[in-house]
């Protein structure tokens, strides 16, 4: 999943342990069973969260896409280098980013 629609699901992509979002650079409906671990950890993340998104990254629903986009970037500067680091820790001899994780 893009870092970018993971940043704007909200409560309306869930549904019991469904999720659904539309791809909106291919118009692709996606719709999956969540797992009971990946329920959870949205359970944990969705209290944190101060709006309608599941996660608490966003932090006010009056925002652009260019403002997502760039939230998205600043985000990423971070989780990438931490995976790289757990890669290292881990003597995992890849390259990987949130994109391929």
């Amino acid at each position: 999943m893009n870092f970018i629609y993971l940043l704007k699901l909200n409560d309306s992509n869930l549904y019991g342990a469904r999720l659904s979002y539309l791809r909106t650079k291919t118009g692709v409906h996606l719709n999956f069973k969540l797992r009971d671990h990946s329920l959870k950890i949205l359970k944990v993340y969705n209290q944190k969260s101060m709006n309608s998104y599941l996660f608490p990254l966003l932090l006010t629903e009056e925002i652009t896409s260019k403002q997502i986009k760039y939230r998205s970037h600043k985000l990423l500067e971070q989780i990438n280098p931490a995976l790289k680091q757990m890669m290292e820790v881990l003597k995992i001899s890849k390259h990987i980013t949130f994109y391929t994780a």
